[in-house]
């Protein structure tokens, strides 16, 4: 008799995915207003760049890393916490920003980037540790 593995459950949190998605083209035309009718010479103009820059990558990043950890999961492993990948797309566009932001000032180089990426991985790893 072979035994058969459980199928895997639906992708979780439908709507919420869909509002991020949603939210993640409007901050994105945001994104591209600010870009073409503001000067980029001016720190306020600055701030709501990366302000709407970080929106922008989460709430896109978040169901992209969502669907990922759908496609990875085995079946049975596969639990579907939303937060989980909105905190870890939140990250990596804590990270982009602050990459633009140091590239804005002139002083982003290998060496601070390579410790951003660091602190984002050792971040990443004591929340895992935490559980």
């Amino acid at each position: 008799m072979a035994q058969t593995l459980p199928e895997k459950r639906g992708l979780v949190g439908g709507g919420a995915v869909i509002l991020s998605i949603v939210l993640g083209i409007l901050f994105w035309i945001l994104l591209f207003y600010l870009v073409f009718n503001t000067d980029p010479r001016e720190e306020a103009s600055r701030l709501r760049f990366l302000g709407v820059l970080f929106l922008a990558l989460a709430f896109t990043l978040t169901p992209l890393i969502h669907w990922l950890e759908y496609l990875t999961s085995s079946p049975t492993s596969y639990r579907g916490h939303l937060l989980r990948s909105a905190r870890r797309g939140g990250l990596f566009a804590l990270f982009l920003g602050l990459l633009a932001w140091l590239r804005m000032n002139g002083t982003l180089n290998w060496t601070s980037g390579l410790l951003l990426f660091l602190a984002l991985v050792f971040t990443e790893l004591l929340t895992r540790l935490r559980r």
